[in-house]
């Protein structure tokens, strides 16, 4: 299991979030890992799409949209019904090493759909941000691609990461402004 740090995860605004990993392939095979219905089955989420662009897709987590670019061999991106989006990338950057980069957008105003008392909801920057579990599940996803691509398994503790990005939120948002979407 990675550990959240400066070089592999960032706040790049209020609603979006980056992960990073290098991964240890080639471009073709990261390119198949992000594009595939076959390999995002295996890492990330059951996926029901053709993957081409402007095709309508649906994730198993009532996740759905449009994805709206694909661009062989380093980028797709899917863009939520809810105004947000994701976006894998993969960048040769020498060596038999991949950089991944994860891109995530909320929409506006988005919120956990069972909002709970529960640490894994918590949103410190207010509706519209990330809340503790999703900084916690893309981790999980971005650890599950090194070891799809990579051919091992990969420990994860999802509670404890959990705690880490909501004490991570936390700390970011106290030295941030909301955006609007989340002020009163």
């Amino acid at each position: 299991m990675s550990e959240p740090g400066d070089a592999d995860f960032g706040v790049i605004d209020g609603p979006t979030i980056t992960f990073r990993r290098e991964l240890c392939t080639d471009i073709d095979a990261a390119w198949r890992a992000i594009s595939t219905k076959e390999a995002l089955d295996s890492w990330f989420i059951l996926t029901i799409s053709d993957l081409k662009q402007g095709s309508y897709f649906a994730f198993d987590t009532n996740w759905s949209g449009v994805v709206t670019e694909v661009s062989p061999p380093n980028t797709i991106q899917f863009d939520s019904e809810e105004g947000g989006f994701t976006r894998f990338a993969v960048e040769d950057i020498g060596k038999g090493v991949v950089l991944f980069t994860l891109t995530d957008r909320m929409g506006p105003g988005l919120s956990p759909k069972v909002p709970t008392t529960d640490i894994r909801t918590n949103q410190p920057g207010g509706l519209g941000t990330h809340w503790s579990g999703v900084g916690s599940g893309w981790h999980s996803f971005a650890d599950a691609l090194v070891g799809y691509v990579e051919g091992r398994a990969m420990a994860f503790d999802y509670e404890r990461m959990t705690e880490v990005y909501d004490t991570f939120l936390q700390e970011w948002w106290s030295t941030h402004a909301a955006p609007a979407s989340s002020a009163g």
